[in-house]
């Protein structure tokens, strides 16, 4: 092994395969001492496993695929999983399964560069808040990573950040589809399911099985429901300024195994903003309620529509989104004159959906669209 890709960390096996990760670059042995045939694979003798010169898998003088978070290093279904936090200029994360992938390119590429980094980079131990871990969800066929006390290279700042990439987005492609709130100390899987473990810290300690009887919203000992929500992304593409009219969707809800048709348990709220522009979080009333509201939602022939958002941020030029996705309330006006709530007008749109969780329904989205004119201005 060379001497100038640090220490191994970890060995494991994938298939036939002898994964060598060290700290800077990953190197796989294979036992070449077979003969395939007609599918049929023969052992040629008693080969060690080392007679060979293991491959590095992406040759680099300093390292391409290192390693330094052995809790985010392991193998499962979908194949070798690591977290690379060592190199300083770009973090990533590697899927390995015949060939190598970096899952931390698809489309998610500057969050991975700007939020991989841990603060202590020779200190790899999430039970003391330092450090990433992982595992794989069978039920949702998932990777899930979870980061603590990490770094954000742009501010200097910590960062608990939770996230989870399946192999089924992008039409089997793959692709990362969820941040999560409640990131473990360290996460890993077994053959019973994937669970979290929570340490050092003031309100949950212990170990817990993750999708435990479909409780949605309810994280380990909490007694109160997260709300559950999504941010779809409208970009038509090109510099064509668009006016935003209105928000269609389809869903699909769901309490225990029988199905809703009533409104009443579907989405509880809806937000849209840009980059200078936010309509807060809008409760929706349904579409049974007797008293008209703005924040009423039609419904026809299985569709339901939504045009009542205007613009209530106070300063434009202030962001009332966070990078981690969180509203920023002192940004949006709870009173504001009709005549300043302006109509939605960019390039694209964020539209946020939002489930309380409060009657435990399983809600499937299946459509959710804007109705868009170009701007006359």
């Amino acid at each position: 092994m060379p001497t100038n890709k640090g220490v191994i960390y970890t060995l494991k096996t994938y298939s036939r395969t002898l994964v060598i990760q060290m700290k800077n670059s990953l190197f796989m042995a294979v036992d070449r001492n077979t003969l395939e045939v007609n599918n049929i694979t023969v052992a040629l003798g008693k080969g060690d496993i080392f007679d060979v010169i293991p491959d590095e898998q992406i040759a680099d003088d300093g390292g391409y695929i290192g390693c330094c978070d052995r809790w985010a290093s392991f193998v499962c279904k979908l194949g070798y999983v690591v977290v690379d936090a060592v190199n300083f200029d770009r973090g990533k994360i590697i899927l390995y399964n015949g060939k190598v992938n970096e899952i931390s390119a698809i489309k998610m590429f500057n969050h991975f560069r700007d939020h991989t980094h841990i603060i202590a980079k020779e200190e790899d131990n999430p039970f003391r808040l330092q450090g990433w871990s992982g595992a794989y969800d069978e039920k949702f066929n998932r990777l899930v990573f979870s980061k603590k006390n990490a770094r954000d290279v742009r501010n200097n700042r910590f960062e608990n950040i939770g996230i989870s990439y399946s192999q089924e987005a992008n039409g089997g492609q793959g692709g990362w589809v969820s941040f999560h709130s409640a990131n473990a100390n360290t996460l890993f899987h077994n053959r019973q399911g994937i669970f979290s473990v929570f340490n050092f810290n003031l309100q949950v300690n212990g170990v817990f099985k993750q999708n435990f009887n479909d409780l949605y919203g309810e994280y380990f000992t909490a007694t109160s429901k997260e709300k559950s929500y999504i941010d779809f992304v409208f970009n038509r593409g090109g510099s064509t300024v668009m006016m935003l009219n209105n928000i269609t969707w389809q869903l699909v809800s769901y309490l225990g195994s029988d199905k809703d048709s009533e409104f009443e348990h579907g989405l509880t709220s809806i937000m849209v903003y840009t980059n200078n522009q936010c309509s807060g979080e809008i409760a929706l009333v349904a579409t049974s309620n007797l008293i008209p509201s703005p924040n009423m939602v039609r419904y026809v022939e299985g569709i339901f529509q939504f045009d009542g958002f205007r613009d209530l941020a106070i300063d434009p030029n202030i962001r009332s989104v966070s990078d981690t996705g969180v509203l920023v309330t002192s940004n949006i006006a709870t009173t504001k004159p009709w005549y300043d709530k302006g109509r939605f007008i960019n390039t694209f749109f964020f539209v946020r959906a939002t489930y309380d969780n409060v009657s435990n329904r399983n809600v499937n989205i299946e459509v959710l669209e804007v109705n868009v004119q170009k701007s006359n201005r």
